[in-house]
């Protein structure tokens, strides 16, 4: 489908779900414009003995051999400018710079969907076998599909993996969590996929 076929349909479908008060969340920040501090601070995850990085909004769970350097870089694939306040040094570690490119994103991400829900807290896991990825996903859907990342609003988690990481998909699936915070009554899967496309589309306005 052409891009303003698609941008016209998703704004159609948000029109139609916003008319109906009951479906929308109406309380926001209260200050849109604001950025939190981007900071992090490593931890050590039980479950598997993954090392996380917690930021303002959700806590990214990596697998200890994952390589950061690799995933920072696929994290800085494309541009886009937003205001966002001081940027770790030279010398600040890759945890610290994942955690603020992923802020960065996200941020990205609710601005280009006009959403601004409030008390979104999720996960992001980082595997490093793209095979993990797959096995979680038939695990908690029973499908067969070899799918890169995914969000389970249930579990409030995006999974991903080291090989299959990048700006484009973590805007994707960020959108999908963002979604389903801010509408009280979750959208039909086929609305919430074509926000996320909008979003992609749109990440370097």
């Amino acid at each position: 489908m052409e891009k303003p076929k698609i941008k016209y349909a998703i704004i159609l479908a948000v029109t139609l779900f916003l008319f109906f008060p009951l479906f929308a969340q109406v309380k926001r920040e209260k200050d849109i414009g604001s950025i939190p501090s981007l900071t992090a601070a490593k931890g050590v995850y039980q479950e598997r003995n993954f090392v996380s990085i917690e930021t303002n909004n959700f806590t990214i769970y990596y697998e200890p051999d994952v390589n950061l350097k690799r995933v920072y870089r696929k994290l800085r694939a494309r541009r886009f400018y937003l205001d966002a306040g001081s940027k770790p040094s030279a010398l600040s570690g890759f945890d610290e710079k994942i955690a603020y490119r992923m802020n960065l994103i996200f941020e990205k991400v609710k601005q280009v969907l006009g959403m601004y829900p409030i008390g979104v807290e999720f996960n992001i896991k980082i595997f490093k076998d793209p095979k993990m990825v797959y096995d979680k996903y038939f695990k908690i859907s029973k499908k067969n599909e070899k799918v890169r990342s995914f969000y389970v609003h249930a579990h409030r988690t995006v999974y991903i993996s080291e090989a299959t990481i990048s700006d484009s998909v973590m805007a994707h699936e960020m959108a999908h969590a963002i979604v389903n915070f801010y509408f009280i009554i979750k959208p039909p899967e086929t609305v919430s996929e074509m926000m996320a496309i909008y979003v992609d589309s749109h990440l370097e306005d």
